[in-house]
């Protein structure tokens, strides 16, 4: 398994676990690529784009910059099903 979600209720939040998810993929040898890599920030249901998030110094693209496939299901930022 290569796929990994992350939610969390704030974005403080989803920074830690960021954070703590690469000193344990650092400690396996592992490493995430941030270019494969998307985040999306939703708040009151709508789509935020001032935030971002990093893997170590590299910025995570957001899902309007770079949607993505996934499982034969696009993601995008305007959360059309």
């Amino acid at each position: 398994m290569d796929d990994l979600t992350i939610t969390a209720k704030s974005v403080p939040e989803g920074r830690w676990i960021l954070e703590d998810l690469v000193k344990l993929t650092d400690w396996a040898r592992m490493e995430f690529k941030s270019a494969k890599s998307r985040s999306l920030v939703l708040r009151r249901e709508h789509v935020q784009d001032r935030f971002c998030f990093k893997l170590r110094e590299d910025i995570i693209p957001t899902v309007q910059e770079k949607p993505v496939k996934s499982l034969g299901k696009w993601y995008r930022a305007d959360r059309n099903d």
